[in-house]
């Protein structure tokens, strides 16, 4: 594994991307690479749904406790988004994953804080029809065929679907890592299975 440090001395991500050799692809790992990247391409009116926003914000907060990663208006609706980086592959089935990572005991989720986001996309989409919310991931990687919450996570597979049957919007897309230029780019929009 070839890792490219970051260069900004300030980012909490040093690694922001990781050569797996058994897939001859590069992986990358700093979530706030993946929220600039969607903030641009719905700046860039690149996302279906999400065209035309006006007053976009990055890190939205909606309440003491919770930013949302990407917020913007289009007439009397408003657009609340939450990106995660699904950077982990399930080798059995070529598919990224998430959540996936450390957690003290099995029964607990991999991640408190994006069953919290969910709660809050939610709430939003309840508060109000003129609210939209959307969960859209990126998986820094393009050597994948498909993308599902992770199977070991009981708890926040419930809490996806939950958000899909209050009418979270979910996009799933990857993105290709060229070391020699220096860039990360768009790939292509992901099946959800």
């Amino acid at each position: 594994c070839i890792e490219n440090k970051s260069k900004n001395a300030k980012s909490k991500y040093k690694v922001v991307a990781s050569y797996n050799e058994s897939s001859n692809s590069y992986v990358g790992t700093d979530p706030n690479i993946s929220n600039k990247i969607v903030f641009d391409l719905i700046k860039n009116n690149k996302i279906v749904g999400l065209e035309n926003l006006t007053k976009l914000k990055a890190e939205h907060k909606i309440s003491k406790e919770t930013r949302l990663d990407v917020y913007g208006e289009k007439e009397d609706n408003k657009y609340y988004i939450e990106v995660k980086t699904a950077p982990v592959k399930d080798e059995d089935t070529n598919k990224a994953i998430f959540p996936k990572g450390f957690r003290k005991k099995k029964s607990d989720p991999f991640s408190p804080r994006a069953i919290k986001h969910i709660d809050e996309l939610i709430q939003l989409k309840k508060n109000s029809e003129n609210n939209h919310c959307y969960l859209i991931f990126v998986v820094p990687r393009n050597d994948i065929v498909g993308f599902e919450p992770c199977n070991l996570d009981p708890l926040y597979c419930d809490k996806y679907n939950e958000a899909k049957e209050n009418g979270i919007n979910i996009i799933v897309f990857s993105t290709n890592i060229n070391a020699e230029e220096n860039t990360i780019i768009f790939d292509k929009f992901i099946n959800i299975w």
